[in-house]
């Protein structure tokens, strides 16, 4: 008897709302969280995970969307135009789930950890600030703008489509940000915590 999780599984990876259907139980999931375990954790470790997760966000980011998809895209022989834009669009779903858990899991330790210390200096803790803020931000807008385009370019014929290569080149800005900004986020957190 074959398999229905497979097509279950591609098929939530693209579906519209799907988003929604993860970021309710993540929302809920951290607020459970939040009151059991991120209150009476001591602030350090708080920080530590912090850092921990936006390294590990960063690695997979970076390995996903500069390592993993040139590669794909371009040395992989065989593949046409519609067929890496299906790759893509299941890709960049499954990501897209991903990164929305962390982003909601990322604010609510840095608040928790902004509301016990004090981050610096007004220069460096704005800067901190927005270095955090950006990832969940874009990752927003990801999923509210680029999302439903990415589903829609999977069953394009023409990849050379002015258009298509606009979304496409804005999504690589909007990762390049990211990933910049979680690289500041990782490097400002070690520096903290070795000068502790």
């Amino acid at each position: 008897m074959p398999s229905t999780f497979a097509p279950a599984l591609a098929q939530f990876l693209i579906h519209p709302w799907s988003p929604v259907a993860v970021f309710i139980p993540a929302l809920a999931g951290e607020a459970l969280q939040h009151t059991r375990i991120l209150q009476p954790m001591p602030t350090r470790r708080i920080a530590l995970r912090l850092a921990a997760l936006h390294l590990y966000w960063l690695a997979v980011a970076f390995n996903s969307n500069f390592m993993f998809a040139p590669i794909l895209y371009y040395a992989v022989p065989g593949l046409e135009g519609p067929q890496k834009a299906n790759i893509a669009r299941y890709r960049f779903g499954g990501m897209n789930k991903v990164e929305m858990i962390a982003s909601v899991i990322s604010l609510d330790f840095f608040l928790t950890w902004r509301s016990r210390t004090d981050a610096g200096s007004g220069r460096e803790q704005r800067a901190l600030t927005a270095a955090v803020l950006i990832p969940p931000f874009v990752t927003a807008i990801q999923t509210i703008y680029f999302f439903p385009k990415a589903t829609t370019i999977g069953g394009a014929k023409d990849m050379t489509n002015r258009k298509i290569q606009w979304i496409q080149y804005a999504y690589i800005g909007l990762e390049a940000t990211k990933v910049l900004s979680l690289a500041v986020v990782v490097r400002s957190f070690f520096e903290n915590m070795l000068a502790v």
